[in-house]
């Protein structure tokens, strides 16, 4: 099903004697945020005997929308109060289809609230709006689709001297009670910015813009629409908390950086080169010219030196990795309202539905809140804070909190116990939940200023008394 979009019935202030408008002043100008990256602010500067024109006014709108637009980064973003979603019109119709026509369709109803997008957008809806569900209810464009499977007729009556009467009013109950998974569908609302053009006008002068045409607006109607999208039953697919995929994510990119690594300095000083080449470094610059200083030897690097660069290469990239960049909301999909369960059934190729329930669950809807910079359990101490930092200070830090933390310095004798150690890399944890049978390991590492820093945690457990 192609997503739909449903408007606001939008009030335009309309202009005496506007006739160029042909009696429609404002628009559908379409349903997308307007955003949403990251810009540099631009302020218009007045000065006494300037001639301001229509470009300057703009200029002044657009930076006081681009500043308060940033509150998105300070306070977050999502449903600020109402917007919920019900059956029956607010009015206390108590119907899905109250005071519409008979065949209106399924609807719900939005009730007033206000929301802030993803891209700092107002979202104002001040007084309730019917949100028709018909395009949710179109017949499957895919013949083999198995809702467009006309349902099974029902089973005619059977006799009294075959069926009791007891089973038969069993079954009647037992099918009014259930659905069947088959007939049902999920549609998720998302409430998104919208502009209308409003109050058309006839320019009084003209100047250097002949080109546009006579008729002119003065107002730009800030209207909200809701957009329809038909999403998985048993809702999103990846049903792991944003925690989970997060670590997922991180995990497989931490093998991946791990094996890298490993080869770059079990092959040799060439081969670290080329890594670190391929790879720049992130805040520890000097990588690349503390290796080609070795080279430069003539002599191959002890084990032990591998060690620590390697040590150096990984605590380098994930520092990177940990990093809080201002995020995107590129593509923006609105703010999530919730999800309508609806029940159809297509006869003939028409489908017929009805509203079944609404959800409106911490995954179906979109409180307002900041994005965090790591999804992580509150209950767990975050150790990236701790990463890359002077060791003494760091622990120090840690004691203080009651964390029992073990300071660690791998030592290698010879380049074959290389892969054993470089190994336990992969096991680097982020965070630490105080528990009895384990303690934190900080693996140290030598920087060449001869700073010691915390390179990466691991959790090993307690020697028993």
């Amino acid at each position: 099903m192609n997503p739909a979009t449903s408007y606001m019935n939008g009030k335009p202030a309309q202009a005496a004697g506007c006739g160029c408008c042909g009696g429609q002043c404002g628009g559908q100008c379409g349903c997308d945020s307007r955003c949403c990256e990251l810009d540099c602010l631009v302020r218009p500067h007045f000065f006494c005997g300037q001639l301001l024109t229509d470009a300057d006014l703009a200029a002044m709108v657009e930076w006081t929308r681009a500043r308060l637009a940033l509150a998105r980064y300070r306070d977050g973003w999502g449903i600020a109060c109402g917007l919920d979603l019900s059956c029956s019109d607010p009015g206390g119709a108590g119907s899905c289809r109250a005071g519409q026509p008979a065949d209106a369709g399924p609807a719900v109803y939005l009730n007033a609230g206000y929301a802030l997008d993803c891209c700092g957008n107002d979202l104002v809806v001040c007084e309730p709006i019917r949100v028709d569900l018909g395009p949710a209810c179109r017949a499957p464009d895919d013949p083999c689709d198995p809702r467009a499977t006309p349902p099974t007729p029902p089973t005619p009556p059977t006799s009294p001297a075959t069926v009791p009467g007891a089973a038969a009013d069993a079954a009647t109950q037992a099918s009014c009670l259930e659905l069947k998974a088959g007939e049902l569908i999920a549609v998720r609302l998302s409430l998104r910015y919208h502009e209308e053009l409003a109050q058309g006008q006839r320019a009084m002068f003209r100047g250097a813009c002949q080109d546009d045409g006579p008729c002119q607006y003065a107002r730009v109607l800030e209207l909200p629409c809701v957009h329809l999208e038909e999403v998985p039953l048993g809702g999103p697919p990846d049903q792991r908390s944003d925690e989970e995929r997060w670590r997922a994510a991180l995990q497989q990119r931490i093998g991946q950086e791990v094996a890298a690594i490993s080869a770059a300095v079990i092959g040799g000083l060439d081969a670290l080169l080329r890594h670190i080449r391929n790879n720049p470094p992130y805040q520890f610059c000097y990588l690349e010219e503390m290796v080609c200083c070795l080279r430069k030897t003539g002599t191959p690097a002890s084990a032990q030196d591998s060690l620590n660069i390697g040590k150096l290469l990984f605590m380098d990239w994930l520092l990177r990795q940990l990093q809080c960049p201002c995020g995107s909301c590129l593509p923006d999909d609105g703010v999530p309202l919730g999800r309508i369960i609806l029940r159809r059934s297509v006869v003939a190729g028409r489908a017929h539905c009805s509203v079944v329930m609404i959800e409106q669950s911490a995954a179906d809807r979109r409180p307002l809140r900041k994005d965090p910079c790591r999804p992580l359990d509150p209950r767990q101490l975050d150790l990236g804070p701790y990463l890359g930092q002077a060791a003494k200070g760091a622990l120090e830090q840690l004691h203080s909190r009651g964390i029992d933390v073990q300071e660690v310095r791998d030592k290698v004798d010879s380049a074959d116990q290389l892969p054993a150690f470089l190994g336990k890399l992969e096991g680097a944890v982020l965070t630490y939940e105080h528990r009895i049978a384990t303690r934190l390991e900080a693996h140290l590492v030598d920087d060449i200023a001869g700073t010691t820093r915390i390179a990466f945690f691991l959790i090993g457990k307690v020697q028993p008394q």
